[in-house]
């Protein structure tokens, strides 16, 4: 799938771990500056991780300067905010 984030178009794909560069990974995230940036999340996370660890991965994406720690932290706010409220991604089926 595609989207647009901070003026960059995107792949964003929901893979098995074996796909990911490693397997401890729930979700990778190129720098904004790759040719063809991608960011990729475990197809096989729970609902409100898969939310999670996406919310993650755009964050990285639209703000690389933040540290690991900064992205944890706004991605867990945000995430179980959107999740009370019922928000929930379908990833694509293959």
């Amino acid at each position: 799938m595609r989207i647009k984030i901070a003026n960059r178009t995107w792949s964003l794909d929901f893979v098995k771990a074996s796909e990911m560069q490693s397997r401890a990974n729930w979700g990778e995230c190129d720098l904004p500056t790759a040719r063809k940036p991608m960011m990729t999340v475990r197809r096989s996370l729970a609902p409100k991780a898969m939310l999670n660890v996406t919310i993650h991965e755009m964050i990285h994406a639209c703000r690389p300067e933040l540290s690991e720690e900064a992205v944890k932290d706004t991605a867990d706010i945000i995430a179980s905010a959107l999740f009370k409220l019922g928000a929930r991604i379908t990833p694509p089926t293959v």
